[in-house]
């Protein structure tokens, strides 16, 4: 239990200190799953590593269905 909350910490946190206590602790508590999580690329599992720039700048297409969604009741009501 104690393994899978200092995962689950150390996959959430935003800040790359905190993220490295975690993997410190995961490391005492659990050498071959220390190893296993630093085989893996951080920057596909953990918020402390994720970009923070967008990808693209294009957002019409969610803005129109989240418009379309919204207004989806009154759409077929008379003008």
């Amino acid at each position: 239990m104690i393994l899978r909350k200092t995962f689950w910490l150390a996959a959430t946190t935003t800040h790359p200190v905190q993220y490295q206590k975690a993997m410190n602790a995961i490391a005492k508590h659990s050498r071959p799953a220390y190893d296993q999580l630093r085989n893996l690329d951080a920057k596909s599992w953990t918020k402390a590593h994720f970009a923070t720039t967008s990808k693209a700048d294009n957002v019409e297409n969610n803005m129109s269905e989240s418009f379309n969604a919204w207004i989806i009741n009154e759409r077929y009501n008379p003008a």
